[in-house]
């Protein structure tokens, strides 16, 4: 994982160009809220949170200015959501309540037919049938019960005006748009795997995926959050989907040591002070990630797709037997800086801040090192 560098620049561009269309399209979405809770707990959005405090939401490892955490904000509003649920007392009407079932029952549904495989068709009829649901026979009790539960469904649906924003209203910005936010962040190459460039072509409709890395589908309030924005290649994107847990680490993280993607080759049989005689044996050496506590690792495969570059590590170990030390010394004569030799020698980059600028950086650097190739690595 390549660690993103905190531009205060970029951010600062970012809520210039977005906090004023999220405070309008909030103000709107105020004035046709009719229950009490539901505008409640926009407002305690809006003005106890504050917007700002959710677009400059923070990794858990990374402080900024005195921002919270995603971890922290989601613990405010989940209280909220309980407090205003646990304050409801009013009925709502039997077409709410089939509302709520038929949602409940489309979420289901949708789960349920995607592990069965069912053709498209049948999902269809099926979906109508539940639509149908417009009204259920409830005591007082229940609908009251049935009142906290759907205040859960319409608290999701609030928060939903974050995610339309991403996804229908960011892009129609005429000086801000994801073309603009991903091509100032200057990143060259995916910073969860570090195998795949993320470059921008925008007259051919090209750019890098964003993950959310608190999903919107879970956290629709992080959808246009700065620091949940992770610029990705659609592998690891893919990969990653809708997933989260606590082991996951964000790329703006400033990593603890526990955490940290190191790479190793296991040598198995070979002795590569001989590798001319075998320099070309791809099963006599593994690569391989060393023990970690970082969830990347497993959710994204990294383990397994970094395995299919025993090339990049067939020429290190050529080099290592071909390239003396008194032959890279010797590159110092000519006034060479020691990231200049590097570059010359393994044609990639050395420096942390560099390391997202050429894709495997961090493998070759890894492994550089571990052969002692250059005394500076």
């Amino acid at each position: 994982m390549i660690h993103i560098e905190f531009s205060q620049q970029h951010l600062d561009v970012f809520l210039s160009k977005i906090m004023r269309q999220l405070e309008q399209i909030v103000a709107v979405k105020l004035s046709k809220l009719n229950k009490s809770e539901e505008k409640l707990l926009l407002k305690f959005i809006q003005d106890e949170l504050g917007l700002e405090a959710l677009l400059c939401a923070t990794p858990n490892f990374f402080k900024y200015h005195g921002k919270e955490t995603f971890d922290e904000l989601i613990k405010k509003i989940d209280a909220k959501i309980e407090q205003l649920k646990l304050g409801i007392t009013r009925e709502i009407t039997e077409v709410d309540c089939g509302s709520y079932l038929s949602t409940l029952m489309h979420n289901e549904l949708d789960y349920i037919l995607n592990d069965l495989k069912i053709p498209f068709k049948t999902k269809i009829t099926l979906k109508n049938k539940i639509n149908k649901i417009r009204y259920v026979e409830l005591t007082k009790i229940q609908k009251i019960e049935f009142s906290k539960k759907y205040f859960i469904i319409r608290s999701q649906e609030i928060f939903s005006i974050f995610i339309t924003f991403y996804n229908e209203q960011w892009d129609k910005l005429p000086e801000y748009d994801r073309y603009i936010f991903v091509s100032d962040l200057n990143l060259k190459s995916c910073p969860y795997c570090n195998m795949n460039y993320i470059f921008i072509v925008e007259d051919k409709n090209l750019r890098p995926e964003i993950d959310h890395f608190y999903p919107k589908s879970k956290y629709p309030y992080f959808a246009m959050s700065y620091f949940n924005l992770i610029p990705s290649c659609p592998v690891c994107n893919k990969g990653k989907g809708n997933k989260f847990n606590d082991d996951l680490v964000n790329p703006y993280s400033n990593v603890d040591e526990d955490k940290r993607i190191d790479f190793t080759i296991n040598l198995e049989h070979i002795d590569f002070m001989n590798i001319k005689k075998e320099k070309y044996n791809f099963d006599s050496f593994s690569i391989d990630i060393r023990k970690t506590k970082n969830g990347n690792v497993e959710l994204l495969g990294l383990r397994e797709l970094y395995r299919q570059h025993k090339d990049i590590v067939i020429d290190l170990l050529i080099k290592h037997q071909y390239y003396p030390v008194q032959y890279i010394y010797s590159l110092r004569a000519f006034n060479f800086s020691e990231e200049e030799i590097y570059r010359y020698l393994f044609n990639n980059y050395n420096k942390d801040k560099d390391l997202h600028k050429r894709p495997l950086a961090k493998l070759m650097r890894d492994i550089a090192k571990e052969l002692k190739l250059i005394k500076s690595v």
